[in-house]
């Protein structure tokens, strides 16, 4: 809802058209700011309940674009065991239709019983990111987030064929048990964020720990790196993880064993490191 009355008021129709926030004056950004927080304070509220306010929407939207997809199904109003509500807009169907990478987020900090907010995004070289396909789940499974992703591909006839995401497990085998063609690729950020979490669980002494960091963090980002040299420095980060053979078998299973999942030098140079397209969205929404 939030979507399409931004895109109302703004003059937003053309994704391609829209101003490049990098490019725009701080008077441009502040006027932009000034419309969406005012609009967004306006958005309709059709039920005190906001399933039956969205069940209501629903409703509303298909009167209104019924060439839109949007699907929402809950089992209790009150206190839902499962919920799936989806969304795509007809008008952006050219768009998505020549995305060439999908970039797939979520926040659980929008919505009651911390169910999952899901945006797949794209972007383009002379425009912002943007969002092309929104959607909720209630549990967060993977037979729930395949169910809408094969919906929206569906309907918009189209064969993804870059993914990017973060490294979480439900995402990975939605996506992959969807798509079994589908290059899917981890973002660089939260690659090093899980490594570092993990290792800091353990007593390496401080030069092997920068040692071990840097190694991975020259394989998550190194866009000038050759895959040939992955191997020798999954070499040398082995040597010091086996100080600690827990540490070690986690290296193994998680980062070697998926290397092509985020290495930069096993992807083209032409497709993003980092999922900062479609989380800086899901910040942005968040905030405000």
């Amino acid at each position: 809802m939030a979507q399409i009355e931004c895109d109302k008021k703004l003059d937003l129709d053309d994704p391609l058209n829209r101003p490049s926030f990098l490019n725009a004056s701080s008077d441009q950004m502040k006027t932009i700011q000034e419309k969406g927080n005012k609009k967004s304070k306006g958005i309709q509220k059709y039920d005190d309940n906001q399933f039956k306010s969205t069940q209501l929407f629903k409703g509303i939207k298909e009167q209104e674009s019924p060439k839109d997809l949007i699907y929402f199904d809950v089992d209790n109003y009150n206190k839902p065991k499962k919920l799936i509500f989806y969304y795509a807009s007809f008008k952006f169907l050219d768009i998505i239709k020549i995305v060439k990478e999908h970039f797939i987020d979520a926040t659980h900090s929008l919505l009651e019983f911390k169910m999952l907010f899901y945006m797949i995004s794209a972007k383009f070289p002379n425009t912002h990111a943007f969002p092309i396909f929104q959607f909720v789940v209630y549990p967060n499974t993977s037979e729930n987030i395949a169910f809408c992703l094969k919906a929206f591909f569906n309907w918009a006839k189209v064969k993804p064929k870059y993914f990017m995401s973060d490294c979480a497990q439900e995402i990975e085998n939605a996506i992959i048990n969807s798509f079994p063609e589908v290059i899917l690729h981890w973002c660089a950020v939260h690659v090093m964020r899980a490594f570092r979490k993990n290792l800091k669980d353990y007593a390496f002494e401080s030069s092997d720990k920068l040692i071990l960091d840097t190694k991975m963090n020259y394989l998550a980002y190194g866009r000038n790196g050759k895959k040939e040299w992955i191997e020798p420095t999954f070499k040398k980060i082995l040597e010091i993880a086996e100080k600690f053979p827990e540490f070690s078998k986690y290296i193994q299973n998680q980062w070697i064993s998926n290397q092509e999942r985020w290495t930069a030098a096993e992807r083209d140079e032409n497709l993003a490191l980092t999922n900062n397209i479609s989380e800086s969205i899901n910040k942005k929404i968040k905030y405000y």
